[in-house]
């Protein structure tokens, strides 16, 4: 929470000063000319079957199924690539021991830093906010089938914390299918208790990703609490133009909002996210499907 040091990922969504992934820190806008919005309509589409390329381990089948057993990655755009583990690597910064969404790549360098990656489930229920130490992964059309199991808190003080195994309070299947520079992330929600709020987490490296920009302007972005966004496309990319975006519709779900943030300390914070909260008692369906734009590359 903000002040003290601890990783503010579960947050308070409906405050957003208090909000997730955010400790004491002051909001510096500085405006700046960088990229345009629109810039992801400007790249070349990949075809993502052709694009798969298995790491060292490869995927075996069980029950006729493909089970992710080594990472994988997708081509994307340009030099740009999308990689998926079953593990929780990369083990980086607070999060080493937890399980992550898809893994930015640009080049041959992973550029998530201590960031959850792009689609990873966090649950705020009962007082308790849940993480993921677990995680079933399978090969699917097009991409990847992850199932997040929420088994883990977040314990301890200050910069002091650690992420201990609880009784699960759920978990949540999220399929990835990268076409070109777009990232599809559908989330199923029904094995998750509906009295609570679900983040979705997208975060790389808040080293490398420092500039933002929403539909009406671009600014510079510095270490902050949490920003409440409005409608319309927002990205965050480095000094080449190198990003990801998120093109939000508010109320196209019924009892979501998208918060901006960013933060870097010593302690081991090393991220900038576009996370979704979904307050699940106005959420209707068991779905929850968005776009990430890979920009650049």
């Amino acid at each position: 929470m903000p002040g003290t040091g601890q990783d503010a990922r579960p947050g308070k969504p409906k405050e957003p000063v208090k909000g997730p992934r955010a400790t004491a820190a002051a909001v510096t806008l500085i405006v700046a000319v960088l990229l345009m919005p629109s810039a992801h309509f400007l790249l070349g589409m990949v075809d993502s079957t052709s694009g798969l390329n298995k790491g060292k381990n490869g995927a075996s089948s069980t029950n006729g199924k493909n089970v992710q057993t080594g990472p994988f990655d997708f081509r994307a755009s340009g030099n740009m690539s999308l990689r998926f583990y079953n593990s929780t690597s990369p083990a980086n910064g607070k999060l080493f021991g937890l399980q992550k969404g898809a893994v930015l790549v640009d080049g041959p360098n992973e550029t998530i830093g201590e960031g959850a990656g792009f689609g990873a489930p966090v649950l705020n229920w009962s007082g308790r906010t849940y993480f993921s130490k677990t995680a079933r992964t399978e090969t699917i059309a097009g991409g990847i089938s992850k199932t997040f199991v929420l088994d883990s808190i977040e314990v301890g003080q200050t910069y002091n914390t650690s992420f201990v195994p609880v009784e699960p309070a759920g978990e949540v299947e999220v399929r990835f299918r990268v076409n070109g520079p777009v990232l599809s992330i559908e989330a199923n929600i029904s094995r998750i208790p509906r009295n609570a709020t679900l983040l979705m987490l997208n975060e790389q490296a808040g080293s490398i990703y420092y500039r933002y920009t929403d539909h009406e302007s671009s600014v510079m972005v510095v270490d902050f609490s949490w920003k409440n966004l409005t409608g319309g496309y927002n990205s965050i990319f480095d000094s080449r133009g190198f990003g990801f975006g998120v093109d939000y519709t508010p109320g196209l779900y019924h009892g979501t909002t998208l918060y901006l943030g960013r933060e870097t300390a010593p302690e081991g914070f090393d991220w900038a996210g576009l996370d979704y909260s979904l307050d699940l008692s106005e959420f209707n369906g068991s779905m929850f499907a968005y776009d990430v734009y890979l920009v650049g590359g």
